[in-house]
């Protein structure tokens, strides 16, 4: 009996859900995520001592902020932080990371909202080992992406989105800024989280 309230429930609740989504035109969204960062191979350290590094799959937050210019197309601006361990001891790459881009959405109206996004991505970034810091000079990217909004209510929405970086290389810089290797802004990107929109 207890199981069967229980479903009752539940099914009441999908009942009430909202049957569509909320389009943009018009209003903000602001979001926020969490996932991974898959950094492109090719950091290279050769000078602190030589070395190759082998960046690992890290964790990645952020969030961001969009606004509607039509029912179809949002502007976006977002900015995320990593720690990238890279496989040796007491070596690390901080990024962070500034996007600026569109999106686009299918089917705005509906509960299931799937869009594509691009735009330009400045990756900011600093390289310890053990006790020494070193700078990254600022490295310019673009990015594509895929992903899809569900909305439990009609202004709150569960987002999902896969995301690829691809830049050049630039330089990381020792004392006086001499440059003691190449930094590779590249990566695969995956975030989960909760957008309103307002």
């Amino acid at each position: 009996m207890k199981k069967t309230l229980i479903s009752a429930a539940v099914l009441a609740t999908l009942a009430a859900a909202p049957a569509l989504g909320e389009p943009l035109g018009g209003k903000f969204g602001v979001t926020g995520h969490m996932g991974f960062l898959l950094p492109a191979a090719g950091t290279d350290a050769s000078a602190i001592p030589q070395e190759r590094l082998d960046a690992r799959t890290s964790f990645i937050g952020g969030g961001g902020i969009m606004y509607g210019i039509g029912d179809h197309v949002a502007v976006e601006l977002e900015a995320s932080h990593a720690i990238v361990e890279t496989g040796v001891p007491d070596t690390r790459i901080e990024r962070t990371s500034i996007d600026a881009g569109f999106q686009y959405r299918f089917r705005p109206e509906k509960i299931f909202v799937p869009f594509i996004g691009a735009g330009a991505e400045l990756v900011l970034g600093g390289f310890k080992k053990e006790e020494s810091d070193y700078s990254i000079d600022p490295a310019f990217a673009g990015y594509v992406k895929v992903g899809a909004d569900y909305f439990v209510t009609s202004n709150v929405a569960l987002t999902t989105e896969l995301k690829q970086v691809l830049g050049p290389e630039t330089d990381i810089l020792g004392a006086q800024d001499v440059p003691t290797g190449k930094f590779n802004p590249s990566g695969f990107h995956g975030f989960f989280g909760v957008r309103l929109i307002f």
